[in-house]
């Protein structure tokens, strides 16, 4: 049987913590979403090495747990969670850069570092500019826009295996394609090493302005959402398929494929991630029914979702 964190070892966590845990608490703060129920430990470490340490006795102890950075490509269920969950904000966010190389943590968010690798006038990084979420999870789904992705400029990853183990990974070796890597669940990213493609230039500053235009301009960026929702298909886009299958504006509860953008899913803040999950569903269905399309989703299920595999 898997141990719960019942009061004698949520204290024996408690004291092993540097930094901050929460007991019972609602994973609606954590994600980008704004849904998600109560888990028993929200763990909050403030250096790599406690990171280390939470991670080998959780898996010591045999408790359930998961890693979450920013909460931006999740949906986390709306059961309890007797286990425990463990943030990568705030112990892996040290950046460092030196000439041309970046070395960034999992927990560093995408909108801090293209902050500071352009106050470098460094390049090939702007495609980094609207995608929410941290360096790690960035690499784990190879994120990117139109016009780049992480494969383009990672050398290379720092990756920690269940045993507690670390090995360095190059970009070659993690299989990076559109949105998806090699890495499995039980490997954590602790940090990833990028390289500039040059100087800063006036066609990038360019690019960088018009992606943000767009962004501006087809996004519903007031609302609660996890971004895309669905990968594009090949020679398609997940947005014109679920706008031209009638669903543009479709809702249940509090969640609504939005009339702005149907690769996106707003929340109303009184959401439930069973909401979203619905609408996912209905709009992979319909999209296959009318264009005989199955489309795969960018978000993630997290947490003791009842009956349901992978998204």
């Amino acid at each position: 049987m898997t141990p719960s964190l019942q009061n004698g070892l949520f204290q024996e966590l408690r004291q092993l913590t540097v930094g901050t845990i929460e007991a019972n608490e609602p994973m609606a703060k954590h994600t980008y979403f704004r849904t998600g129920g109560l888990v028993r430990a929200f763990i909050a470490p403030k250096t790599t090495e406690n990171f280390v340490e939470v991670h080998q006795w959780l898996c010591t102890n045999d408790i359930p747990f998961e890693i979450v950075g920013a909460g931006s490509n999740i949906l986390w269920s709306d059961e309890p969670f007797a286990g425990a969950v463990l943030c990568t904000h705030p112990a892996l966010t040290e950046l460092t850069i030196e000439g041309d190389m970046v070395q960034a943590g999992a927990g560093v968010r995408m909108s801090r570092f293209l902050t500071e690798v352009q106050g470098k006038q460094l390049g090939g990084f702007s495609f980094l500019y609207g995608i929410p979420g941290t360096i790690g999870g960035g690499v784990r789904m190879n994120a990117g826009t139109r016009i780049g992705c992480m494969k383009d400029v990672l050398v290379d990853v720092q990756v920690m295996k269940s045993d507690g183990s670390t090995e360095t990974r190059s970009a070659e070796a993690l299989d990076l394609n559109y949105r998806r890597s090699n890495l499995s669940e039980d490997e954590i990213v602790l940090s990833a090493r990028m390289k500039s493609t040059g100087p800063l230039t006036e066609d990038e500053l360019k690019d960088l302005k018009a992606s943000k235009e767009y962004r501006k301009n087809t996004q519903p960026l007031q609302y609660p959402s996890g971004g895309s929702v669905f990968r594009n298909p090949e020679g398609d886009a997940a947005g014109r398929l679920i706008e031209a299958a009638g669903l543009k504006g479709r809702s249940i509860g509090g969640a609504q494929i939005s009339e702005l953008h149907a690769n996106f899913i707003i929340a109303d803040g009184k959401a439930m991630s069973s909401d979203v999950l619905r609408l996912i569903r209905e709009a992979q269905a319909e999209v296959y029914r009318v264009h005989d399309v199955w489309l795969e989703p960018e978000v993630q299920l997290m947490g003791p979702w009842p009956h349901e595999g992978d998204v």
